[in-house]
C-alpha cells in the first residue's frame, strides 16, 4: 500500500481546518448559551446542572475504551482496503458501548443520591438535581453511542463532516435553550441538551452509512477476535478514563463541598470557555490520529517527522494564544456575568495556567493514540487524576474553593508532563526541542505581556460601574495584547510556511 500514507496526509490540512472552524463556531455558541443561562437561572443554576452531568459521568467507565479505539481500527481497516471490516468494527463498538452504558446507568441511579449529598448542602438544590437526572442519563446514553459513530467518521478521515455535525448539534442546543429556559428553567437546559444528543446521533448515523457499508454487515458484526483486539487496545483508554473521573467531576464535587454552587457554576463557565479556546489551538491535531494510524505500520520515521512539524507549529500558537486568553478574562467576566467578578477571574486565570502545560503534550498524545502506544498516555491520566484527588481535597479542606482550584490545576500540569518527556526519550529527541530556539522570544514576550496587561486591567476596572464602559475599558488591554503578539506571530518564518499549506488545502484544485 505505498499510496496510503500520501492519501492519509492529503486530507490532514482540510480536516484540520474543519476542526478549527467547528471549535470557533461552537465557542461563540457556548458564550451565547452561558450568557443566557446566567441571566435566567443564575450561576447557581449552572452549577447544579454541572454537578448533575459530573455525577452521571461515572457511567462512562462502562465504555471500556471502545469509543476511542474506533478511530484507529476504522482507519487501519480502510488503509488495508477492508471497508466491510471497518463497518463491522463500528457496529461492534456501538453495540458494546450501548449495552455497557446501560449497565453503568444503573450504577449512577444507585450512587447519585450519595454523590449529590456530598457535594450540595441545600435541600432545594438537591431536589432540582434529582429532577434533572433522567434527562442527563438519557442524554449520556445517546451521546455515548453518538461518540462511537462520530469516531467512525473520524476513522474515515472525514473530520470535516464530523465538525459540521457537532456544530449543528451545538446550534440546536443553544437555539432550544434560548426558547425554553426562560419558561422551564433548569428543565429547559436538560431538554436542550437531550435534543442535541438525539440530533447528533441521528445525523452522524446517516452520514457514516454513506461512507461505510453499515447495512451490508449489520447481521454479522460480532467477532470474538475483534472484540479482544478492541478490548486490549481500549483498556488503556479505559484506565485513563477512570483516572479522569478523578479530575473534572471530582473538582466540581469538591468545589460544591468546600465552596458553593456559584463556584461550581463559575468553574463550569470559565473552564468551558478556556478548554474551547484550547480546542481552537489543538483541534487540528485530532486529525493526527487517523493519519498516524495509516502510516505507522509503514514508516515510523514519518511519524516522528510529522510530530516535529506539528509541535513546532503548536509552540508558535500556545504562548500568544494563552497570553491573549488570560488578558481577555476580565472582558469575559463582564460579557458572561455583567460585572467584573473576582471569584470568576481567579478560577479562569488558574485554569489558563493549568491548561497551558497540558496543551504542549497534544502532538505526542495523538501520535501515541494513532500508533497504539498508549502506556504513557495512561500513566499521565492516572497521575493527573490521583494528584487531583489528593491535592484538591487536602487544599480545599484548608483554603476552601481557592485550594480546590489550585490543587486541580497543579495536578493537571504535573500529569501532563510524562507524555511529552517520554515521547522525546523514546524517539531520541532533545527535550530542548519542546520549545524551539526560534520560538523563545515569542514565549518570553507572551509571558511578560500577559502579566503586565492583566495587572493593568485589574487596577483599571474596579471603580467602573457602567457595564458598557467597563467592557470597553477591558477590551483595551486585549487589543494591545493582540496587536503586539499578533505582530510577532506574523513575522515568524513558520507562519508563512503554514499559510502556504493552508492555501493549498482550501484550493479548489486540491485533489484531496
Amino acid at each position: 500500500m505505498p499510496g496510503t500514507a500520501g492519501m492519509s496526509t492529503g486530507r490532514l490540512p482540510r480536516n484540520s481546518i474543519a476542526s478549527v472552524a467547528q471549535v470557533v463556531l461552537s465557542t461563540l455558541l457556548l458564550l451565547i448559551l452561558y450568557r443566557v443561562l446566567v441571566r435566567t437561572i443564575g450561576a447557581e443554576g449552572v452549577g447544579i446542572w454541572s454537578l448533575v452531568l459530573a455525577g452521571t459521568a461515572i457511567s462512562r467507565l462502562a465504555e471500556f475504551g471502545f469509543t476511542g479505539a474506533v478511530v484507529k481500527f476504522v482507519a487501519g481497516g480502510l488503509a488495508g482496503g477492508d471497508r466491510e471490516g471497518a463497518a463491522s468494527d463500528v457496529w461492534l463498538a456501538a453495540s458494546v458501548v450501548a449495552g455497557f452504558l446501560g449497565v453503568g446507568m444503573v450504577v449512577v441511579l444507585v450512587c447519585f443520591d450519595l454523590l449529590i449529598e456530598l457535594a450540595v448542602d441545600q435541600p432545594a438544590a438537591r431536589e432540582s438535581a434529582r429532577a434533572l437526572l433522567p434527562f442527563a442519563i438519557a442524554s449520556l446514553w445517546l451521546s455515548g453511542i453518538g461518540a462511537v459513530v462520530l469516531s467512525g467518521i473520524d476513522g474515515c478521515q472525514r473530520m470535516d463532516l464530523r465538525s459540521l455535525i457537532v456544530t449543528l448539534g451545538t446550534a440546536a442546543n443553544v437555539g432550544i435553550a434560548l426558547m425554553v429556559v426562560g419558561t422551564w428553567g433548569l428543565r429547559g437546559v436538560a431538554i436542550a441538551h437531550l435534543t442535541q444528543s438525539i440530533l447528533v446521533l441521528a445525523v452522524a448515523a446517516v452520514v457514516l452509512a454513506r461512507l461505510l457499508p453499515l447495512v451490508r454487515v449489520r447481521r454479522r458484526w460480532w467477532s470474538r477476535r475483534r472484540f479482544r483486539a478492541f478490548f486490549k487496545y481500549g483498556i488503556n483508554i479505559q484506565i485513563a478514563s477512570m483516572a479522569m473521573l478523578l479530575f473534572e467531576p471530582t473538582t466540581k464535587m469538591l468545589l460544591g463541598r468546600y465552596g458553593d454552587l456559584a463556584a461550581v457554576g463559575y468553574y463550569e463557565m470559565a473552564n468551558g470557555v478556556i478548554t474551547r479556546a484550547r480546542a481552537l489551538l489543538v483541534a487540528a491535531y485530532q486529525a493526527l490520529v487517523p493519519t498516524v494510524a495509516g502510516m505507522a505500520a509503514q514508516d515510523s520515521r514519518a511519524v516522528v517527522s510529522l510530530y516535529q512539524r506539528s509541535l513546532a507549529l503548536l509552540m508558535l500558537l500556545i504562548p500568544p494564544g494563552y497570553a491573549s486568553l488570560a488578558i481577555s478574562v476580565p472582558a469575559l467576566s463582564i460579557v458572561l456575568l455583567g460585572q467584573r467578578d473576582m471569584q470568576f477571574l481567579v478560577i479562569a486565570w488558574m485554569a489558563c495556567a493549568g491548561w497551558v502545560v497540558n496543551t504542549i503534550n497534544v502532538p505526542a498524545y495523538f501520535c501515541n493514540v494513532g500508533t497504539g502506544h498508549l502506556r504513557w498516555n495512561t500513566i499521565s491520566h492516572v497521575v493527573m487524576g490521583v494528584a487531583n484527588l489528593g491535592l484538591s481535597a487536602t487544599l480545599g479542606a484548608f483554603f476552601g474553593w481557592h485550594g480546590v482550584i489550585v490543587g486541580s490545576m497543579t495536578a493537571l500540569s504535573l500529569g501532563s508532563l510524562p507524555i511529552v518527556v517520554a515521547f522525546h526519550r523514546q524517539h531520541r529527541l532533545s527535550l530542548g526541542e519542546i520549545v524551539p530556539h526560534g520560538h523563545r522570544l515569542l514565549l518570553a514576550t507572551s509571558v511578560i505581556a500577559a502579566t503586565a496587561l492583566t495587572t493593568a486591567s485589574n487596577y483599571w476596572l474596579p471603580a467602573i460601574g457602567d457595564t458598557r464602559e467597563a467592557l470597553l475599558r477591558a477590551l483595551v488591554p486585549v487589543a494591545a495584547g493582540l496587536l503586539l503578539l499578533g505582530a510577532l506571530v506574523l513575522r515568524h518564518p513558520l507562519f508563512h510556511v503554514s499559510l502556504t499549506l493552508l492555501r493549498r488545502a482550501v484550493s479548489p484544485r486540491n485533489p484531496s
